[in-house]
């Protein structure tokens, strides 16, 4: 989304901090880390999460204390160009592969949600998208185009690419980190979900409907990974460092994830008063 770009714009308005660029990247955002080395080595950051395990949330502090800017599906739209492909077209992705991911599964035949290698990528990618997409596209298609445009950010750096099969299509890169975001706290996503701005119609659902909607969140990420990838959404194999944010709080995988890329410290005040700033800006966008 396009609000990762403004991270560490200038003063920073938030935290009361000083900014500093650092090559083609965003700024760094001196209040919340609080020193930073120059020299490091990852260029990108490719990150899975499953929803509401914060791996947003991280990465805007990870992305801020670093200077790495937030690449997610606005920002791919616009590497990508052309008209058709818009945030909106591939939300509406998204909620064709949940519901064909929860129907096959149910009927018993072979998933979407199931890895390429187990299926046949070929067939996947081959696939047409539901004619209530744009132009009955076929799937290979957005992939080619959000593939191009994930190993164009990848190239510019420094960026942290949240989705998309990020991690798969920049595997094997020695300046790229591959992180899934998770978390075992069933619980605590339950009102993390009913509080989502983009998703106003939950407020007030039942503890069912939100775990309904958390899996079909999550059966649509997996589904468009597994379409691309011969390795599973979530197989650890996979990544390079697995954050579980219901053990170690989403503050500590900032820090660790921060560690990884840079030898920096987390200014929690700062911190969040930066997420209370990208929360404004992400709730009307």
């Amino acid at each position: 989304m396009s609000e990762g770009a403004a991270v560490g714009d200038g003063r920073d308005r938030a935290g009361g901090g000083r900014a500093h660029a650092t090559g083609a990247g965003a700024a760094v955002d001196d209040s919340v880390a609080r020193t930073v080395l120059p020299s490091r080595s990852i260029r990108a950051v490719a990150m899975d999460s499953e929803y509401c395990s914060m791996g947003r949330w991280i990465s805007v502090i990870a992305g801020a204390a670093t200077g790495m800017q937030l690449v997610e599906d606005r920002e791919l739209c616009t590497l990508a160009g052309g008209d058709w492909l818009t945030p909106e077209y591939l939300a509406r992705l998204d909620r064709v592969l949940s519901d064909a991911a929860a129907a096959e599964a149910a009927a018993g035949t072979h998933s979407v949600a199931a890895p390429a290698a187990s299926h046949g990528a070929s067939t996947v990618a081959g696939a047409t998208i539901s004619p209530e997409l744009p132009d009955g596209r076929p799937l290979a298609e957005v992939q080619a185009a959000l593939s191009r445009a994930i190993r164009a950010a990848a190239d510019a750096g420094p960026c942290i690419i949240h989705g998309r099969a990020a991690t798969a299509l920049l595997a094997g890169r020695d300046d790229v980190l591959r992180v899934m975001v998770y978390s075992s706290d069933r619980e605590a996503l339950r009102p993390r979900a009913e509080y989502d701005p983009h998703f106003p119609q939950l407020v007030g659902a039942t503890a069912t409907e939100l775990d309904r909607h958390i899996a079909a969140q999550d059966r649509a990420r997996a589904a468009y990974h597994h379409a691309v990838s011969p390795t599973g959404w979530g197989d650890l194999r996979g990544y390079d460092l697995a954050l579980n944010s219901g053990v170690l709080s989403r503050e500590k995988c900032a820090e660790i994830l921060i560690e990884a890329i840079a030898p920096v410290r987390l200014n929690a005040e700062a911190a969040a008063a930066r997420v209370a700033e990208f929360t404004r800006t992400w709730a009307r966008s």
